[in-house]
């Protein structure tokens, strides 16, 4: 199997793994986050094994924006134009995020304050309201005020980036870029580019976008050209190659994850295996990406800072993974049923 047809360049072919593999980052990340909610000072296994390049974290979320950048690629052909794409775009989005942004500030976070009325108090209702439905992060008072961290639900922050890059998606598909790859392959050389040379010292809005915007036009440019991607063993092993020699290097790892991480990421994705029974639960990965620190926050609160961070994992998973389980049962399932069906 050396060179053989791409499974993803077979048109209809919906063999796949990408529910397991969004399940697998999101774990991931929920693990990545343990290290940082606890204070115990212990290394995060990725970022001392690839020296301080990259945390699980941050990882598993470059992973999912190339993932997004390859199916919502898809999405936008096989709509049936732009209102159709935000409709689904919307009810993929919008109720599971509101629900969790209610959860962590009118339950969770009230409960760890210690003074629940006194923090409801504290919430500027129609702030709230008006970031949640714009998917920005809440901006709520601190609570768990015994941990080392404050925050209510911090990752969420990657969401309103994620809907950004489904804009860009429609921008490009309504001036007909999407038909000419060549320019989109452009862009993502240009914000690789770009990525690469960022100054370290320059973090902030502008540099996660630049980053995630990347990863998801390497996605992009994978689902645009798969007619032209190879399903080769000799190119998986080179691209395993490269990214260890990022490790050796010391430098590097970013920019080769967005390219021969993809290459291997959607190798994984459309291995020619039957998919594991997990996958037949659901997409459970946004719950658990959307509950994960609220409740590594809680374990944290009731077992103290001091806790292994690996204890927290443990701790963390079954009601991180219920709560994920409801949130798709009676959140995104319902409102997904809702979506137009994409076009044959």
């Amino acid at each position: 199997m050396d060179s053989t047809a791409a499974p993803w360049s077979v048109a209809g072919n919906r063999t796949n793994h990408f529910d397991i593999l969004r399940l697998v980052l999101a774990v991931l990340v929920v693990l990545s986050h343990c290290y940082d909610v606890t204070a115990t000072g212990a290394a995060e296994p990725l970022s001392a094994f690839t020296r301080n390049q990259l945390p699980f974290g941050a990882f598993a979320v470059h992973g999912f924006f190339l993932i997004s950048g390859f199916l919502i690629t898809a999405s936008w052909e096989q709509g049936k134009g732009l209102a159709d794409y935000l409709r689904k775009r919307v009810l993929r989005i919008h109720p599971g995020f509101l629900i969790a942004c209610l959860v962590s500030a009118l339950v969770i976070a009230p409960l760890a304050s210690g003074d629940p009325l006194g923090y409801l108090k504290q919430i500027d209702i129609p702030k709230f309201v008006g970031r949640a439905l714009m998917l920005r992060t809440m901006e709520l008072p601190d609570a768990f005020p015994g941990n080392p961290h404050h925050g209510v639900n911090v990752p969420l922050w990657t969401i309103a980036y994620e809907f950004i890059c489904y804009l860009m998606v429609a921008a490009l598909g309504l001036i007909g870029l999407l038909r000419r790859r060549g320019a989109v392959g452009l862009m993502f050389v240009g914000s690789l580019a770009l990525m690469a040379t960022w100054p370290a010292d320059r973090p902030g809005a502008l540099a996660d976008l630049v980053r995630l915007t990347t990863y998801f036009l390497g996605g992009m440019c994978f689902h645009l050209f798969r007619d032209r991607i190879p399903w080769s063993r000799t190119w998986s092993i080179v691209a395993g190659a490269i990214l260890v020699g990022t490790l050796a290097l010391g430098k590097g790892l970013m920019v080769a994850q967005a390219t021969c991480g993809a290459y291997l990421l959607f190798q994984l994705a459309f291995l020619p295996v039957r998919p594991l029974p997990i996958a037949r639960q659901g997409d459970l990965s946004y719950g658990i990406y959307l509950y994960g620190w609220p409740v590594q926050q809680w374990v944290v609160h009731s077992m103290g800072p001091a806790t292994s961070p690996l204890a927290v994992f443990a701790t963390t998973l079954l009601p991180v993974a219920a709560l994920a389980m409801m949130s798709w049962r009676f959140v995104e399932r319902p409102f997904l049923r809702r979506a137009p069906r994409p076009a044959a």
